[in-house]
């Protein structure tokens, strides 16, 4: 009987914490999360706008650039207090970017084999 009363505690206890763990994930990135029109001025013409989407899957950060109809997916997404940085390969070449964010602006670069180039946006919703 002891046990089942300390199994059951522990159970209860696992699904609370997974709960709020859940709620957490969505808190902290509660700001970045939505999309965003970007410029990067200096970039080739076809890359000089669009769109950056984040999302919360799963506890998971994850999300998307769109250039005109073109989905790339961000690939190793790390988000600490008002920065993120993520990975896209852009027809066969990776580009980092490196992003600061506050409540609807972000400014930063994406690094390249060829430089870096500045990026800014706005947050859409």
């Amino acid at each position: 009987m002891k046990n089942l009363v300390l199994l059951s505690s522990l159970i209860l206890m696992f699904v609370l914490v997974s709960g709020f763990s859940n709620i957490e994930s969505y808190k902290k990135h509660k700001k970045l999360i939505g999309t965003w029109n970007y410029e990067a001025l200096d970039a080739p013409y076809q890359y000089q706008k669009g769109e950056i989407v984040f999302a919360n899957e799963d506890k998971k950060l994850v999300g998307y650039i769109m250039i005109n109809d073109y989905k790339i997916d961000l690939e190793d997404i790390v988000a600490i207090k008002k920065n993120v940085t993520f990975k896209v390969n852009v027809e066969g070449e990776m580009v980092t970017f490196n992003i600061n964010y506050k409540k609807k602006t972000m400014a930063g670069t994406a690094t390249y084999s060829g430089g870096s180039i500045d990026i800014t946006g706005t947050k859409v919703f």
